[in-house]
């Protein structure tokens, strides 16, 4: 179980993914589905930090060569 009040979505994000896929577990194996259940309460109080927007920065090559 996880309690996302007050915690940024990306951490949350990260702790249920290593719950899910069973890297907590001593008889982790990447290609073995461990059977691991979770519940996040309070995900509506998550975090989000909203800076992404502003610091951002898109940068696009065509990969032309120009003479």
């Amino acid at each position: 179980m996880i309690d996302a009040s007050g915690k940024v979505l990306g951490k949350v994000a990260v702790a249920a993914a290593d719950v899910l896929t069973g890297k907590r577990k001593p008889i982790y194996t990447p290609f073995l589905d461990t059977g691991d259940h979770l519940v996040v309460v309070n995900a509506d109080q998550v975090v989000l930090t909203g800076r992404k927007e502003e610091d951002k920065l898109y940068r696009h090559h065509s990969g032309f060569m120009a003479a």
